[in-house]
C-alpha cells in the first residue's frame, strides 16, 4: 500500500527490486532489468515499492534532496504480447541468448531445426522497435551486426531485443526475447 497523505494505493508490484538491492549510484544509469510474465487479466504494470514503512527494508542515501525522498527515472519499460512457450515445439528451438565475441561458442544466432522450415523470416528489434536484422530464408548466421539502416551503428550493443521468426508453413510463427552478450 502507498500512501502520501491524498491517496492510498493498495497493490502488489509486478516488478520490483530484490531484497537487498539499493540503487544508489548519484552520477551514473544503473541498469536494472528483468521480466515479468502476465497471468492474464492485467489493466497496468506496477514497478516499485508500494509497502508500508514497517514493510520496506531501507538505506540510508545522500542525494541531496531530503533525508526521505528518493526518485528514478525510468528510461525502458516494454510490453510485448507472446504466446506461451513460444521458443519451443517439438521439431523447433529458438535459443533467447547468444554471445557473438569470437570466442567460437555461440558466435550464431542458432535456430534448431530450421532446416524444416526453408521459407522462413527472422526479424530482430531493438528496444525502442527498430528492426535491426532481417533475412527471408534465414540460415543461422545472425552474429550481432546489423543488416538494416539504423541509427546505432551496424555491430549492435550487448542488451536485450526481440525476435519473430515466422516458419513459412501454416502462417506459425515465434516471437521472444534474445539476448545478446559480448
Amino acid at each position: 500500500m502507498f500512501s502520501n497523505g491524498l491517496i492510498c494505493i493498495n497493490v502488489i508490484p509486478h516488478i520490483e527490486s530484490p531484497e537487498g538491492i539499493f540503487l544508489d549510484d548519484t552520477l551514473n544509469w544503473m541498469e536494472v532489468s528483468g521480466i515479468y510474465i502476465a497471468q492474464g487479466g492485467e489493466r497496468f504494470i506496477t514497478i516499485g515499492n508500494f509497502r508500508d514503512g514497517i514493510a520496506t527494508n531501507l538505506q540510508a542515501t545522500n542525494f541531496g534532496i531530503g533525508q526521505e525522498t528518493v526518485y528514478y527515472y525510468l528510461d525502458d519499460v516494454s510490453v510485448w504480447y507472446c504466446d506461451e512457450d513460444e521458443s519451443v515445439s517439438e521439431d523447433l528451438f529458438v535459443p533467447n541468448a547468444f554471445s557473438p565475441n569470437g570466442d567460437g561458442l555461440n558466435d550464431y544466432f542458432v535456430i534448431q531445426g530450421i532446416e524444416q522450415y526453408p521459407d522462413n523470416e527472422l526479424y530482430i528489434y531493438n528496444r525502442w522497435g527498430e528492426l535491426v536484422y532481417y533475412k527471408s530464408k534465414y540460415d543461422n548466421s545472425f552474429t550481432g551486426e546489423s543488416n538494416t539502416q539504423t541509427l546505432f551503428g551496424k555491430t549492435l550493443t550487448e542488451g536485450t531485443y526481440f525476435y519473430v521468426f515466422r516458419t513459412g508453413k501454416e502462417n506459425k510463427s515465434y516471437s521472444g526475447f534474445l539476448e545478446l552478450g559480448r
